[in-house]
């Protein structure tokens, strides 16, 4: 796949993010991928550790309950260079407790066949725990 048609991909996953679409989120996701926010520490259990996608899925659906009224994901920048797309991000929703949550982000996703096969989420992980970290508390 050429690099223009990688970035359509990536950028077509995120707008099914943005609007609720997460079978035809994952559909954008080879059967192996894998999904990881790169972590030194477990400060935030369950996040540290690249995710197989029917983990990743079933932290999606998770998450949908934590702001059930969606995620807004806006791109601010993407460059893409071989088989890499990296995205930057800034994130609007609302939780469940009714806090904002407003991150921003850096993805970095690995292409295989026209797929992600690798994605590496980057974001202020203070900001995730301080909001969003109740959700996951055993």
């Amino acid at each position: 796949m050429s690099v223009e048609e990688n970035k359509k991909v990536v950028l077509h996953m995120l707008d099914c993010l943005s609007n609720g679409k997460l079978d035809e989120m994952l559909a954008c996701m080879n059967e192996d991928a894998t999904w990881q926010v790169p972590l030194a520490s477990d400060s935030i259990p369950g996040l540290k550790g690249a995710k197989a996608k029917p983990q990743f899925e079933a932290q999606c659906r998770a998450f949908g309950t934590v702001v059930p009224n969606g995620v807004r994901m806006v791109v601010k920048g993407v460059t893409a260079e071989g088989d890499r797309v990296a995205v930057e991000a800034e994130c609007y929703a609302v939780t469940a407790r009714g806090q904002n949550y407003n991150n921003l982000y850096h993805f970095l996703f690995k292409m295989k066949n026209g797929k992600v096969q690798a994605a590496y989420e980057y974001c202020d992980l203070l900001l995730v725990k301080e909001t969003l970290g109740w959700a996951f508390e055993a």
